[in-house]
């Protein structure tokens, strides 16, 4: 035989339940969340930010941010991804102001890489052109290496060694085309002074 419970008692173990289920799911939600933000945090601290001489890059999805100089930059990578580059040129920040800057060269992403950084803030405008004594296929302004500011870019053959060096006011950067962004931003990053 069953025990018969008032109403008032019935209201009170049902309540008593709703409690314990209430208590329970707030208890899983507040842990979770806490578990969450835990983890992303840990994540971001080691894989997205980087101290180099002193300025912090920040990784953002694909690019690496950076403020130099009171000036932002954006990077394909940073200079500890850069590893050995071989760079001989005396060129600084200061040897493109307030000029053009001319490209030479198949196009790619070093060029976006140096006229996104370079562009509107520290050079008058960026263009192609072609340097006078090199063969060119196309209908762009010659240009030389005595008078303009020009970046030529050269794919390197297996054989050939990658390199950036300087030619009067011209900056020859030779990678193999895999390399080139790494390249571009091996030269911005001599230009400012960082490397």
């Amino acid at each position: 035989m069953q025990k018969i419970i008032s109403s008032e008692e019935k209201n009170k173990k049902i309540k008593k339940q709703q409690f314990v289920v209430g208590m329970l799911l707030i208890f899983l939600m507040l842990f979770s969340s806490i578990g969450f933000a835990f983890n992303n945090a840990t994540q971001e601290v080691i894989s997205d930010r980087v101290v180099y001489n002193g300025i912090e890059f920040r990784k953002d999805v694909d690019y690496w941010r950076f403020t130099f100089n009171g000036n932002e930059f954006v990077t394909r990578y940073n200079p500890q991804e850069i590893g050995t580059v071989s760079i001989t040129t005396s060129q600084q920040l200061t040897n493109y102001a307030n000029a053009p800057l001319y490209f030479s060269g198949e196009e790619g992403e070093h060029f976006i890489e140096l006229e996104r950084n370079l562009a509107g803030r520290f050079v008058l405008r960026t263009s192609r052109a072609c340097v006078e004594g090199t063969l060119c296929t196309e209908d762009l302004p010659l240009k030389n290496c005595a008078t303009d500011s020009i970046i030529v870019y050269k794919n390197a053959n297996n054989n050939e060694e990658e390199k950036i060096y300087q030619q009067e006011g011209c900056t020859f950067i030779v990678a193999q085309t895999q390399n080139q962004a790494q390249y571009a931003d091996a030269f911005l990053f001599k230009i400012l002074g960082i490397i």
